[in-house]
């Protein structure tokens, strides 16, 4: 498929179609962004920045799409091509967890929350992957009273999270807050 974006990569100005990579993405429309961010990515003469920064999009449109695999493989190449901040990260233990490599989701992860301590969708996310994929329910507490102290848009739900892990000790669980 061609298109106005690819060809302006082909003409040596790859950082036009980033733009409009991203306006596809927020469309809701990933597969066009996946082309886009693809073009982008592998268009000749795009410094390494922005090549990592399409090769990240790449793996959140892939991510949207529910192509897991994909996604990992594009965001892994993004941190190899510059140093990953803390969405990088986070995006990458995203789908790390959805491919079932729990340690790989909590490295990254975790260097998300070291980078961004203050951010509440990491915390969340974090929390949850201790106490759900890898039966660690104390660092789930710290996780999500993080995330409730942070004031996250959750925090009354998450807080009843917390309570029902006092409750139970340091039991095992399912679901957040010990829902079946």
């Amino acid at each position: 498929m061609a298109c106005a974006a690819c060809a302006a990569c082909a003409s040596g100005a790859p950082g036009r179609a980033l733009p409009e990579a991203d306006r596809a993405l927020k469309a809701g429309d990933p597969a066009r962004a996946e082309t886009l961010f693809r073009a982008a990515a592998d268009a000749e003469g795009t410094a390494p920045a922005a090549r990592a920064e399409a090769k990240a999009n790449l793996g959140v449109a892939l991510a949207a799409q529910g192509r897991w695999k994909e996604a990992a493989e594009a965001l892994e190449a993004a941190q190899a091509l510059a140093p990953p901040g803390p969405d990088l990260h986070f995006d990458l233990g995203l789908a790390y967890r959805h491919l079932g490599r729990y340690d790989d989701a909590r490295r990254e992860y975790e260097q998300a929350a070291r980078l961004a301590p203050d951010d509440v969708e990491i915390a969340y996310n974090l929390g949850i992957l201790y106490e759900v994929y890898l039966n660690q329910p104390d660092q789930a507490l710290a996780a999500y009273r993080r995330y409730v102290a942070g004031g996250g848009p959750e925090a009354a739900r998450v807080s009843r999270w917390i309570e029902a892990i006092e409750r139970r000790g340091s039991g095992a669980t399912t679901e957040p807050g010990g829902a079946p």
